[in-house]
């Protein structure tokens, strides 16, 4: 018998009516592989009776709640602890599954059942499983209040696509057991609880950023979130109403594809979040395309002033990141060096990490532009794609942290360059400076144009061509806060320079920890990505 109103049909009850085109759309929208065997079932056909070795997946499991295939480690870990199979969820409460690991994900926190379970019980009502609220902190709340006929909008797929085994559940079964965790006062409770937000439909790229969607149209981008001020912002603000983008590519077109998860269909558009969208940039992540890039500088404000800032610009007069977009490699063992501070000067310039195409300006403290007590006596400055990651201790420097910067280079040729200036050069050793507690790698390399360049390729041929440099140089960083009434700094590995091969080790190693940092499996903090 039907069920009514008051007495909704059960999973066993209702019959499949899904028309050709939507599975069509489906197969198209959103990546279902051939090796899936996806198929249309036949008119009338139950979720509780699919073909052999075939599982029921609802439309509105993708559409409304989030739900992705390949299964992500923490959806399975859900199946599994509650012993629930996919078909028996409704879709409104996937989506709170799915909103929770979206929050945990962009915060950098694991998701666990163990947290999951601080929020939201397991519940039985209708035929179908859910959570409801448990009352101890509030991480989201309810923004779809109905969907149509999604009871009958179900498709099938290989059920050996979800790669362990599914229970169906009883309502007579035993409730799971759920290891109890300390949560309040914790900071990943604290922090996810700081900001509810609705739930809702997560648009794609934001999904991607946080390690949920395998569906992203531009393998050669990364996805970022850029808000209506142009300024990149956490990912989390595609969840929250005040905030505003815009999805575009590398070249920043927008994307137009009537069959496009980024694009939410219309009876999704309930309010204006769907328009909440992210910017793709180029990056090269594996730092793998070796080229020579063609940008130029561009001055605003006066030197030496708070106000001056020296951006980068393409070919195209857009402004690119010196830190993010200038490719680390240019071919041969040779590497692009940025040029901050010119040997025989004593402004304190620097890549200002925390601002939008993170240009050079001068470093300031307490409201005063910061100058060196006595003029650098080497053109000073960074690695491009690298990053000394903060959360990092080095076990080989007496477990010293990064200082959360790109790697520094003291070239040693004869020429001065000039701020912003590139440079090709090759390393030959490297400091391993302690600067209160933090590691600052030096890397002492050479310009390529320059006329010794030929006659060193190691540590020990600087002493040999370059005699006294690499003294002067420990010296002069071990001692340069000492007139500020500052103690000086240290240095690791035997308070030597090492190899050549020991600076690439750490080149190689920096330049992978960026890597993580841009796709933001590492917490950017207030550092820009842009």
């Amino acid at each position: 018998m039907a069920g009514d109103k008051k007495n909704p049909p059960s999973i066993h009850e209702v019959g499949c009516n899904l028309k050709e085109k939507d599975f069509d759309d489906i197969k198209n929208v959103y990546g279902l592989a051939p090796a899936w065997e996806a198929e249309r079932p036949a008119d009338g056909a139950v979720a509780t009776a699919p073909p052999a070795k075939k599982m029921a997946v609802y439309l509105d499991h993708i559409t409304t709640g989030n739900f992705r295939l390949p299964v992500t480690r923490f959806v399975r870990s859900v199946l599994t602890t509650y012993g629930i199979h996919l078909s028996q969820i409704h879709p409104f409460r996937m989506l709170r599954i799915r909103h929770f690991e979206f929050c945990c994900q962009v915060h950098n926190f694991e998701p666990s059942v163990g947290m999951f379970a601080i929020f939201y019980k397991m519940t039985f009502r209708d035929g179908w499983y859910g959570f409801a609220t448990t009352g101890k902190g509030t991480i989201g709340f309810e923004w779809i209040r109905s969907i149509y006929e999604w009871k009958s909008k179900l498709f099938w797929i290989r059920e050996d696509v979800i790669p362990f085994t599914m229970a169906r559940r009883k309502p007579e079964d035993a409730p799971p057991e759920v290891p109890a965790i300390e949560y309040e006062d914790h900071p990943w409770f604290v922090t996810l609880t700081k900001t509810p937000t609705p739930m809702h439909p997560i648009h794609e790229g934001a999904m991607v950023s946080a390690k949920m969607s395998p569906l992203w149209p531009f393998p050669e981008l990364e996805p970022y979130y850029e808000n209506q001020d142009k300024r990149e912002g956490s990912v989390f603000s595609t969840l929250l109403d005040h905030e505003e983008g815009l999805m575009s590519n590398g070249d920043n077109r927008r994307i137009k594809s009537a069959a496009s998860p980024f694009f939410l269909k219309p009876h999704l558009r309930l309010n204006n979040n769907a328009a909440k969208l992210l910017i793709s940039k180029k990056r090269g992540f594996a730092c793998s395309a070796l080229y020579k890039p063609d940008v130029k500088i561009q001055e605003e404000g006066l030197p030496e002033t708070l106000d001056y800032r020296v951006f980068f610009l393409d070919n195209s007069g857009k402004k690119v990141s010196p830190w993010h977009d200038i490719p680390l490699h240019t071919g041969d063992g040779a590497f692009n060096f940025i040029v901050e501070i010119p040997k025989e000067s004593s402004a304190k310039m620097e890549v200002a990490t925390d601002e939008v195409f993170t240009p050079i300006k001068q470093d300031t403290k307490k409201g005063k532009l910061r100058y060196y007590p006595y003029n650098i006596n080497w053109n000073y400055g960074l690695l491009p794609q690298t990053w000394e990651d903060p959360s990092f201790a080095n076990p080989e420097v007496d477990g010293a942290f990064g200082d959360n910067d790109p790697v520094d280079v003291v070239e040693i040729g004869e020429s001065r360059g000039t701020i912003g200036q590139l440079m090709k050069v090759k390393p030959l050793g490297c400091l391993a400076m302690i600067d209160e507690g933090e590691l600052d790698w030096k890397i002492i390399a050479i310009s390529l144009d320059d006329p010794k360049a030929s006659l060193v390729n190691d540590v020990d041929d600087v002493e040999k061509h370059f005699p006294g440099t690499l003294t002067a140089i420990r010296d002069w960083f071990r001692d340069y806060k000492i007139p500020d009434g500052k103690p000086a700094n240290n240095f690791g590995l035997g308070n030597k320079a090492a190899n050549k091969d020991y600076a690439l080790k750490v080149i190689t190693e920096t330049n992978e920890s960026w890597a993580k940092l841009v796709k933001r499996s590492t917490p950017a903090g207030e550092l820009s990505l842009v």
